[in-house]
């Protein structure tokens, strides 16, 4: 192992003191300062019977976090799992998390920059879709925004 840490529980440890990680997270970045694969394992393990490592805790923070960006259910679930988060824990954290109707509204009129045409309501319609919003939620926003009966996108 090639930092100055003895042991790669001691690595462990002090990675954990500077942010929260998955288990995932923790053992590439062992892997990555030289330690063994066993020996990264091992120190996971430790740390993970310590509740150092705490998924469920740390898998809410990050929706809650990536939520206030604009995320959709769908980006959340794809942010999640790319810190290595199962999808069981991934879910549970996006479950936890209030609905507000508000953040796609305002999300909907920073996209539509003032317009309301269906032009600008397709391009809406697209940065949310890329938001990770589905097609049900992005044309309920629009149709609140835009005071339309109709949406951009038939249903799903």
């Amino acid at each position: 192992m090639k930092t100055s840490d003895p042991t790669p529980y001691a690595a462990a440890v002090r990675l954990l003191s500077m942010r929260a990680m998955s288990r995932a997270e923790l053992r590439d970045a062992l892997l990555r300062r030289g330690c063994e694969p066993q020996d990264a394992e091992a120190a996971v393990e430790r740390v993970t019977e310590l509740r150092f490592i705490d998924e469920a805790a740390y898998a809410e923070s990050l929706a809650r976090r990536y939520a206030a960006r604009g995320y959709g259910k769908r980006a959340l679930s794809a942010k999640l799992r790319a810190h290595g988060l199962d999808r069981e824990t991934a879910d549970a954290a996006i479950g936890a998390l209030p609905d507000d109707d508000g953040a796609i509204d305002a999300l909907a009129l920073k996209f539509l920059r003032g317009a309301t045409d269906d032009a600008s309501r397709r391009r809406a319609a697209g940065a949310l879709a890329r938001r990770g919003f589905s097609i049900s939620e992005i044309n309920r926003a629009l149709g609140r925004v835009c005071g339309a009966q109709d949406g951009v996108f038939e249903d799903e």
